[in-house]
């Protein structure tokens, strides 16, 4: 089984963003663009009981939490992970997004928003070479992720499918799945369910509040307006069709396939 996975969409990706916490028997599933720094953080506040709850949020920080959460990560094999999940021994759980949603956030984080320290123009790689307008630049995202989808390749894990990732396509009734828009509720009925001592309990709720429920810094808020412009119905059919399974796996609406062109003033 762990052959076929591993031969399957997203290879060894989907383990690599498997993360295991033997301790406190939790097991999460970290998809990027699905608030990923945020729930790193609220983990490794709990493997970290003398770590401080609250620290300034800077893209230092997130290097910080993205280098241990690799390490963390990387001390069990995929088989090891797989093991522990299907088990039952730990509660595993994952946080999901509407894909349309999810991209946007990619694309505007990866392929329009600028850099101005260095930790954060790395943070800021687009996969596709940015081009004189942010709709070349789609265009170009777009036609890459297609044709690396054809090939079965990855281009980046920001932009793969959200079912690809540890397994989901096949265990996702294994998870705890929380929508990323009821995700302080979702994480406090985690949490409650955890098998983990009072001490860890409230550890884990300190963080989740935190972390979670806390100030963020989006570097992408005030780029938002632009992707209406953007948003033409092709472009939305061409994002559909490449997260298509996102949608049947985790039950997503679909996105309105037949709006209107930015071109076409009179809409549909």
């Amino acid at each position: 089984m762990l052959r076929d996975l591993l031969a399957g969409d997203g290879g060894k990706e989907q383990f690599r963003f498997l993360y295991v916490d033997l301790p406190r028997r939790m097991t999460y599933c970290s998809i990027n663009k699905v608030a990923s720094s945020a729930w790193r953080r609220v983990m490794y506040l709990a493997a970290t009981p003398d770590a401080p709850l609250v620290e300034p949020q800077s893209a230092e920080l997130e290097v910080r939490m993205h280098k241990w959460f690799k390490g963390a990560v990387e001390a069990m094999t995929p088989r090891e992970k797989l093991a522990a999940l299907v088990s039952g021994g730990t509660v595993a759980s994952v946080v999901v997004r509407d894909p349309l949603e999810r991209f946007i956030s990619g694309f505007l984080n990866k392929c329009v928003a600028t850099g101005t320290s260095r930790a954060e123009a790395h943070m800021m790689h687009c996969p596709v070479r940015r081009r004189a307008t942010p709709a070349a630049t789609l265009d170009a995202l777009l036609a890459a992720l297609t044709a690396a989808a054809r090939r079965h390749t990855t281009l980046d894990s920001h932009f793969l499918p959200q079912h690809t990732f540890c397994g989901l396509r096949l265990f996702a009734s294994y998870f705890r799945v929380i929508k990323f828009d009821d995700m302080l509720a979702g994480g406090e009925a985690l949490i409650a369910a955890a098998p983990v001592s009072a001490n860890q309990r409230t550890r884990l709720y300190a963080a989740l509040r935190a972390s979670i429920a806390g100030p963020k810094a989006n570097p992408t808020t005030s780029l938002k307006s632009e992707m209406d412009a953007l948003l033409t119905r092709d472009r939305v059919q061409r994002i559909a069709q490449l997260y298509m399974e996102d949608y049947r796996v985790f039950g997503f609406p679909l996105p309105p396939l037949f709006k209107a062109d930015a071109s076409d003033p009179g809409g549909l």
